[in-house]
């Protein structure tokens, strides 16, 4: 059962602090009544105890994206599905094929982000391959990539526009 009771409180005639409302003797009797009544009312509504049990829902995942296009469109004909190829990154000195950073060397870098600019995002800005794919098994057309560029760089300034408002 709940009970909004939030219509049965009376304003004080003198605040008490940050108290300025309170339930008076005749709704708090009403209240009690309405609750050995188990019934529900214009404030009160009874629910069945499976109301209030962990209900699990299902997510229906579509495959396709903002623009329409759908993955098995780009699969060749006959293949139901694609493994994709892990990525990997390489200078010609070192390799890069884990992305997930959580773990650097103390006596060279100061902290995680220090070790992200000085050793990882050289090499990032280095590889043509970081835009051959955005997480897609298609390239984007020239229009389309137009677009993810231009959403990019309204994005970053409403970001930097925002931040200079913070300060």
């Amino acid at each position: 059962m709940l009970i909004n009771a939030s219509n049965k409180f009376k304003p004080l005639k003198k605040s008490k602090g940050s108290k300025r409302k309170e339930i008076d003797e005749a709704s708090r009797l009403d209240i009690v009544a309405t609750l050995t009544a188990f019934q529900d009312n214009d404030y009160a509504r009874v629910f069945a105890k499976e109301f209030f049990y962990f209900n699990k829902q299902a997510i229906l995942l579509t495959n396709v994206d903002a623009h329409g296009n759908s993955f098995a469109a780009q699969l060749e004909k006959g293949k139901a599905s694609e493994k994709p190829t892990p990525i990997s990154l390489s200078n010609g000195e070192r390799k890069i094929t884990e992305f997930t950073l959580t773990i650097f060397d103390k006596e060279h870098y100061a902290s995680l982000a220090d070790y992200f600019e000085k050793d990882i995002n050289p090499l990032l800005n280095d590889s043509e391959q970081m835009f051959a794919s955005q997480y897609r098994l298609y390239l984007p057309t020239e229009a389309e990539l137009k677009q993810l560029l231009e959403n990019d760089r309204i994005a970053f300034a409403l970001d930097q526009a925002d931040q200079g408002s913070q300060l």
